[in-house]
């Protein structure tokens, strides 16, 4: 009876480990689901408020590019490349000017590092 007794105790051990191993694991996608939502609202306001800098700069219809990279402990790097080609034919210190506008743009997540590149195609 009593070997009987503690076989029932530890299968029901064992559902219970079950359970709340799949309780944690959810817990965990639900918070990973919502950084990747977080994420890509605040990418889609940068990206907007990219095109509207531009937009009132004077470069309409820019081309605009966000890639990312994220490292194994979760730090993110943007890569912003952008085309336009009136900014190619820009001076120097008139693509620094615009730079300097487009690096004082906010992004939610003040961790992030941000890099810009204007895409120039050569003749």
């Amino acid at each position: 009876m009593k070997k009987r007794f503690s076989e029932i105790i530890f299968l029901l051990v064992c559902v219970l480990v079950i359970f709340m191993k799949k309780t944690v694991v959810s817990v965990a996608d639900s918070r990973i689901q919502a950084e990747k939502e977080f994420y890509h609202k605040i990418e889609s306001e940068y990206l907007k408020e990219t095109r509207e800098t531009l937009k009132e700069s004077g470069y309409i219809n820019s081309g605009v590019n966000l890639t990312k990279v994220i490292d194994e402990e979760g730090r993110r790097t943007y890569t912003v490349r952008i085309h336009n080609r009136r900014i190619n034919a820009l001076e120097e210190t008139e693509r620094e000017e615009l730079l300097d506008t487009l690096r004082g743009i906010c992004f939610a997540d003040e961790q992030c590092e941000f890099y810009h590149e204007f895409i120039t195609i050569e003749k």
